[in-house]
């Protein structure tokens, strides 16, 4: 029992931690880290609801048996769209991707009713709740139980996850497992173990309403079956820490110690990734002003000679970009750089930023392809073959890399096939 009470309060404490730091750190991606501190605050509370439980704790449990509700109701979609920022590096909340959190409002509206109850009503629900050994009180003075409350989180998570699986498919992230191999078993991972976790939850309290005489055995062991999922997860990390470079973790100088014996010193400066359709400057500094701080200080210029080199001969050998969903966690990963050297290195070396960069690669290669299949191809399936994912992203680059649309600028370079722009 011991063992179990040490698990089960050191996980909490560092879901708690971790989930904070998230919360308040300014490195990397901040919308995957503020849901993904969402989800492992909601599941903190919830493990600490239930160690409060089995140990008698009535006087702590008071302050977590309804009142964490709103955020437990939000944990679901945060989930999702943690899953989603992932997949497809988004950087911010979508304009009606809000109306996810509306479910918060009836763990809100759940909660009032507990947090303005009478003290003596509040020791009287905790009392049974220690009495009977059980994780829920028959009386409740919201509108719905504890029990009917779980149910309802534990079918939101699983259409959640649901969504999550045709997402990830349809992105086709798991064609680019060669070069994102750590990304994809993270993804993978979190995927089989929530939607195993979760299934798993349901058929418990469900089995458990059609064995009364049993209490809540079935739950019980769910709750010690996720606790062991959690601790996969946290495995996973310290195993493979590189799944979070560019989100929660800064990597440090990886160079050796200088001729004077001393360390170059550690890079934990804060940084923000480009967004993907932010207008920047193309001015190598300028493209990265809101870093006050250089993240290659401390790394000597052989290795960033070095990491440019490689850079340039994946591209021209390996043709990465013709990938419609080459991110640059691909590049990072494939290279084994961390995301926010590659892109400073991108932005500083090559004055653009990940998206410009790629994107002139992707043009080069479209006009190459042109000049030799102008007369059987469309614009649309080139755009396709040079790694634009439709032709709107083909006339949006050409814009901005030649300040003409596609059609006007190959008849104005190749008039001697004016075809290409009827087919197109």
């Amino acid at each position: 029992m011991f063992v179990l009470n040490l698990i089960y309060i050191s996980l909490v404490f560092f879901m708690i931690v971790f989930s904070l730091h998230l919360m308040l750190t300014r490195h990397g991606n901040l919308f995957i880290n503020r849901m993904l501190a969402i989800m492992l605050m909601a599941r903190s509370f919830q493990y600490l609801y239930g160690w409060l439980t089995e140990n008698g704790h009535l006087s702590e449990l008071m302050f977590v048996y309804k009142v964490p509700n709103a955020l437990l109701f939000i944990a679901p979609s945060a989930y999702y769209l943690y899953i989603k920022g992932f997949v497809t590096d988004q950087y911010k909340l979508g304009k009606y991707e809000w109306l996810h959190f509306l479910p918060g409002l009836i763990g809100l509206a759940e909660a009032i009713p507990w947090m303005m109850s009478t003290q003596d009503y509040r020791n009287e629900v905790l009392h049974a709740i220690g009495s009977q050994q059980s994780f829920f009180a028959h009386q409740d003075p919201g509108f719905m139980t504890h029990e009917t409350s779980l149910m309802i989180r534990t079918g939101m998570f699983l259409v959640y996850i649901g969504a999550s699986w045709v997402l990830v498919l349809r992105k086709g992230i798991f064609k680019s497992y060669a070069s994102n191999r750590i990304g994809c078993n993270w993804v993978l991972l979190l995927l089989i173990l929530a939607t195993f976790g979760h299934s798993l939850v349901l058929s418990a309290m469900i089995w458990d309403q059609m064995n009364p005489e049993l209490g809540h055995a079935g739950f019980l062991g769910a709750v010690r079956v996720s606790i062991l999922i959690y601790i996969c997860n946290i495995m996973f990390i310290f195993y493979q820490p590189r799944v979070m470079y560019g989100y929660a973790f800064v990597a440090a100088s990886l160079d050796p110690p200088g001729r004077n014996g001393h360390h170059a010193p550690e890079v934990w400066q804060s940084f923000r990734f480009t967004e993907p359709d932010s207008r920047t400057n193309t001015s190598g500094q300028q493209a990265m002003g809101d870093a006050n701080d250089d993240p290659l200080a401390g790394i000597s210029r052989e290795r960033i000679d070095r990491w440019k080199r490689s850079l340039l001969n994946l591209m021209e050998q390996e043709k990465p970009f013709l990938n419609p969903a080459f991110r640059l966690h691909n590049l990072a990963e494939t290279l084994d750089i961390a995301p926010h050297h590659c892109s400073y290195l991108i932005n500083i070396e090559f004055g653009k930023n990940f998206n410009q960069w790629v994107n002139e690669h992707r043009i080069e290669h479209f006009i190459n392809l042109y000049q030799k299949n102008a007369s059987t191809h469309t614009l649309e399936a080139l755009a396709h073959e040079a790694g634009f994912s439709n032709r709107r992203t083909l006339h949006n680059a050409f814009l901005k890399v030649h300040g003409q649309p596609p059609g006007t600028y190959l008849q104005l370079h190749f008039p001697t096939s004016p075809d290409i722009v009827a087919k197109g």
